[in-house]
């Protein structure tokens, strides 16, 4: 759907998917909006990078060991304009913005973020609490 509003109305959308799985159900979809230059912003969880508690977010079932991939974005990334992987909170804006520029430049297309929850909590993640 975010691929057909994105046709029709030219402005940029945005899915959700869920890591690995998720991104992997998008195939398809992705390839047409390749194809048909549909500027949609794709972001995807990635399982958390941080084992032991380090930070908040860290590994704690089974799954998260089940469900790493080497390069999670290489699944759909010879289909996008761009890739890219969020680390830390501190440089969402940034990257998002980037992503953004290269969906709806020139040659518009689909654009890939993923990112883990161990990067966006505590005290060394770059964003603070509202209170």
């Amino acid at each position: 759907m975010a691929d057909a509003y994105a046709r029709l109305t030219g402005k940029c959308q945005c899915v959700l998917v869920h890591v690995n799985v998720g991104t992997q159900g998008l195939g398809a979809a992705v390839h047409n909006a390749s194809c048909g230059r549909a500027p949609v912003l794709i972001f995807a969880g990635l399982i958390p990078f941080m084992c032991d508690g380090e930070l908040r977010g860290s590994r704690t079932e089974c799954i998260h060991w089940i469900q790493d991939v080497p390069d999670q974005k290489q699944i759909v990334g010879q289909y996008c304009r761009y890739t890219g992987e969020i680390k830390k909170g501190f440089n969402v804006k940034q990257m998002v913005g980037r992503a953004l520029q290269f969906a709806t430049s020139a040659l518009q297309g689909a654009v890939y973020l993923a990112g883990s929850r161990g990067g966006y909590g505590g005290r060394d993640s770059g964003i603070q609490a509202v209170a």
